[in-house]
């Protein structure tokens, strides 16, 4: 009697490969199997593509133009994500391959020490339809945005690493060049991180909050300098804002200037309807120490937020009366991370950790306590300076 064989459908074959695709090596043997599976695994395979040599950015560069244009088996038409982390120099790439196109890359992360503008505009440019950019350079990222000859008009989220722009080409400036002008011919990017190399101490510089509508229109997220998040939470734009998160850049040597930061930043907060998650950053002038932040502003922020879900406290002091407050007046908060200013012995941190109990199910009503962590983390040039790092995460549990 003949046995039958056992098919699988060509769509379920598909998502077996899917569910392994975290273990290229695994993908790469089943690529091997046989020509169909070759087939069904080589998008895949190649959706995704991490570059750490120089030499293997040329291989990629290579065999795109030898691919050409047709079939199927194309990494061009297969690339969505090309990550270039290199400690090369990649300033040669420039003349070395005639232009190709990566007409399906969606996302695109360029991290370099040493290269050239126009090689890294060349790069971006051979990718029209990316949705999502980051550059980190140890040099100006607003140069390389400035260079390119057209919008990339998919653009939803970008993020830079690297100097800060001069101030005569930042946001508020309209010259060519300037990072403000940049970001008016991109009017539907979404998500912005803004993280800058602090090489001399300076004050923030205060933005108006009447041209933050014209910037960035169709801003959701924003993770960067307090100056323009303090811009933002009081222009007409803090409706869509969704998650905040906050650099404080005040200079380096004045403890003043940085307090009177966050002062600002509460002061000049609205009401902030849709804001979920907000986020006080690490310091971007490499401050070590946590700064105080007083139960008053802290209050003031937290009545500007009646939706947060999330907020993390973890470069800031914050009394544990204060934080007390903050689970009283935010009832659908379900994360939270501080910093705890008595530094007590776990003891005395299992005895608090039971007390935040108490107040999360006595005051939000719509949380659960499910899950709290200890973490410690070293804080400050000293190595035995050590502080207690909590994080109350909290969340429905079925009844």
């Amino acid at each position: 009697m003949a046995t039958r064989r056992l098919t699988l459908p060509l769509e379920l074959l598909v998502m077996v490969f899917e569910y392994c695709a975290t273990s290229k090596s695994s993908l790469a043997n089943a690529s091997r199997a046989s020509k169909l599976w070759y087939r069904l695994v080589f998008p895949i395979l190649n959706r995704k593509i991490t570059i750490k040599k120089f030499m293997q950015l040329e291989a990629l560069m290579a065999r795109r133009v030898s691919e050409g244009e047709t079939g199927a088996l194309r990494v061009g038409r297969s690339l969505r994500t090309l990550i270039i982390d290199l400690s090369d120099d990649i300033i040669r790439l420039r003349d070395a391959h005639p232009p190709v196109v990566f007409e399906n890359l969606s996302s695109l992360c360029i991290e370099c020490n040493s290269y050239s503008v126009e090689t890294l505009v060349g790069l971006i440019s051979i990718c029209p339809n990316l949705t999502d950019l980051a550059i980190g350079v140890l040099g100006h990222p607003s140069e390389i945005l400035a260079s390119l000859k057209s919008p990339l008009p998919k653009l939803r989220s970008i993020a830079l690493f690297g100097w800060a722009p001069d101030e005569t080409l930042d946001l508020q400036s309209t010259i060519n060049g300037s990072l403000g002008n940049f970001f008016r011919a991109h009017p539907h990017i979404e998500g912005i991180t803004m993280k800058w190399i602090v090489t001399y101490a300076r004050p923030p510089r205060r933005i108006n909050p009447l041209l933050i509508p014209s910037i960035f229109p169709g801003l959701k997220s924003f993770c960067g300098p307090i100056d323009i998040c303090t811009a933002l939470v009081a222009s007409e734009l803090r409706h869509q804002l969704k998650y905040l998160g906050v650099r404080n850049n005040a200079s380096l040597y004045n403890e003043f200037e940085a307090q009177n930061s966050l002062l600002e930043l509460a002061a000049a907060a609205k009401l902030l309807p849709n804001l979920e998650c907000l986020q006080f950053a690490k310091f971007d002038t490499g401050r070590v120490s946590p700064m105080k932040l007083s139960g008053e502003t802290l209050l003031q922020i937290i009545a500007a937020t009646p939706a947060l879900t999330c907020l993390d406290l973890r470069c800031l002091l914050v009394s544990r009366v204060d934080l007390f407050r903050v689970l009283e007046r935010a009832p659908l908060l379900n994360a939270m991370v501080f910093l705890d200013e008595r530094r007590e012995c776990n003891s005395c941190f299992s005895r608090f950790v039971q007390t935040v109990k108490d107040v999360v199910h006595a005051n939000c009503p719509k949380v659960r306590a499910e899950r709290l962590a200890l973490l410690a983390a070293a804080i400050g040039p000293e190595p035995t300076m050590r502080v207690q790092w909590q994080i109350i995460s909290t969340g429905n549990r079925e009844s």
